[in-house]
């Protein structure tokens, strides 16, 4: 079996600063009410003004940390919130100049089209429900994402960035959260959602007074519906740089893949669960497509993909308690479950039912441009105070075939899927397995909760693994290129 010995480390003194770091600042945060984040500000100036593409990534990483972290570990105080968004405008502004200077290669030019959405959603959002809200929420996503953009840019075209450390950040950001929530799960005060966590989530309390399947397991997350699509997306990122790019069995990859799926069905997320069935088959149909993986490889990541698939279907036909417990986690809105009840896709989609309906009844106002960027009709009337009002202004949006309607009308929808459907073949097309799956899967997860424009949330760090798989993915085409053939140990 080959090896690429000098890709396939990564650097554990890096791992050991990044996951210190992170704990560093939970501590720094809870000792100050969340304006220890400050620090992180003045950590991602100077990885601008260096123009260091790893440390520019960590900065934004650390922020996402921060925004979707548990508020026992990280509060969310008033400085935290300007401070965050102050970080992110100020870095995306500095690498969107850089970028528009600079030429788009392959690598970027699928992600760019996305551009033509986001400046064509400026229309319906002049002449939408909050005009304000929209455009303030349009410039935020488009100064991350060049931001993102230009720090991957940076990575691929600089020989001297050190592969390693890049992977160690992100390795050290999913041991955090998943490594993080194993250890924590012993403490219910703090690993499980209180009442006062859940005003915004009244049915919630009452899911739980009528005794259906609801998790308040949140762990190391601010909310037990946020830690399922990290546990899925982590899940996803470890599995497809391990079969693509590392190409051994490492161990600290291996145990968070055997941790970060039982944390992700302790949360009871149905659109987790079914983004990482999709990433998962998406990797191994792209494994089997792919050339130059070694066919010793290839054939023990099938075969183990194979032997697990069959056990699992194996025990679900046998043992009824298993059965009924893949039921139950699949309806688990529903009363009365067990063995012997059908799965139908309307009990499924009924949790989002509603606000498919309403999306659709909004649309029909305006089927053709929509009705404004990541708002809704509540928020016409909405009174506001200060620009942290408008920034996070938050809108609950259901599957995002609907949302994108009720946002974009057809014209919208149209331009949408010329981004993510071309954007996710060019990707296969071009070897950036792992890429492409990413961004499929976080399309799949987006049919439960359209938050793939939200920065502030778990869009945002979403987009940051999508990008920095990009590197990985890059990095390892660069090297094959080299040594077609791999390299023994």
């Amino acid at each position: 079996m080959y090896a690429w010995k000098s890709n396939a480390d990564w650097n554990k003194k890096t791992f050991g600063k990044s996951l210190a770091g992170l704990i560093l600042l939970s501590v720094l945060m809870k000792l100050t009410d969340g304006a220890g984040f400050l620090v992180v500000v003045a950590y991602g100036m100077y990885a601008l003004f260096s123009n260091k593409a790893s440390k520019i990534l960590y900065s934004l990483i650390l922020s996402n940390c921060a925004l979707m972290g548990n508020a026992w570990f990280f509060p969310k105080g008033i400085v935290f919130g300007f401070a965050c968004r102050v970080l992110m405008v100020m870095i995306g502004v500095g690498m969107m100049l850089r970028v528009l200077k600079s030429r788009n290669d392959n690598v970027i030019f699928p992600f760019m089209l996305i551009l033509p959405y986001m400046f064509y959603m400026i229309l319906p959002s002049c002449f939408g429900w909050a005009p304000m809200v929209s455009i303030l929420k349009i410039t935020l996503f488009l100064l991350v994402y060049y931001a993102y953009i230009g720090s991957t840019k940076s990575a691929l075209a600089t020989p001297a960035s050190d592969i390693r450390e890049i992977r160690a950040m992100a390795l050290a950001v999913a041991a955090f959260f998943i490594f993080g929530s194993l250890i924590i799960y012993p403490f219910p005060n703090i690993c499980y959602m209180h009442k006062d966590e859940m005003f915004l989530d009244a049915q919630f309390l009452q899911d739980i007074e009528a005794g259906v399947m609801v998790s308040l397991f949140k762990g190391m997350a601010w909310h037990s519906q946020t830690l399922g699509p990290l546990m899925a997306v982590m899940s996803i990122f470890l599995l497809g740089d391990l079969i693509f790019n590392v190409r051994r069995a490492d161990k600290v990859y291996i145990a968070m893949l055997i941790v970060a799926p039982l944390l992700l069905y302790k949360t009871s997320s149905r659109a987790a669960m079914a983004t990482l069935l999709t990433g998962a088959i998406a990797l191994i149909w792209m494994l089997v497509s792919a050339r130059n993986i070694q066919i010793g490889w290839r054939g023990n990541v099938l075969n183990i993909a194979f032997l697990l698939s069959a056990m699992f279907m194996i025990a679900v036909i046998i043992v009824p308690g298993i059965r009924e417990g893949v039921v139950r986690y699949t309806l688990k809105y529903s009363k009365d479950v067990d063995a012997k009840t059908h799965v139908r896709m309307e009990d499924v989609m009924s949790t989002r039912q509603f606000l498919m309906d309403e999306a659709m009844y909004n649309w029909r106002k305006k089927p053709l441009i929509g009705n404004g960027f990541q708002v809704a009709e509540s928020m016409r009337h909405e009174r506001r105070e200060g620009i942290g009002a408008y920034l996070s202004a938050p809108v609950e949006k259901g599957v995002w075939v609907t949302a994108v309607l009720e946002e974009g009308g057809i014209i919208g929808m149209l331009l949408f899927c010329l981004f993510w459907i071309p954007a996710v073949i060019l990707l296969w097309r071009g070897g950036f397995y792992s890429t492409s799956t990413m961004l499929l899967s976080f399309v799949v997860m987006n049919m439960a909760e359209f938050t793939m424009f939200s920065m502030s949330g778990t869009g945002g760090f979403i987009w940051s693994m999508i990008f920095i798989t990009a590197i990985l993915d890059g990095k390892s085409r660069k090297w094959l290129e080299r040594f077609p053939n791999g390299l023994g140990f």
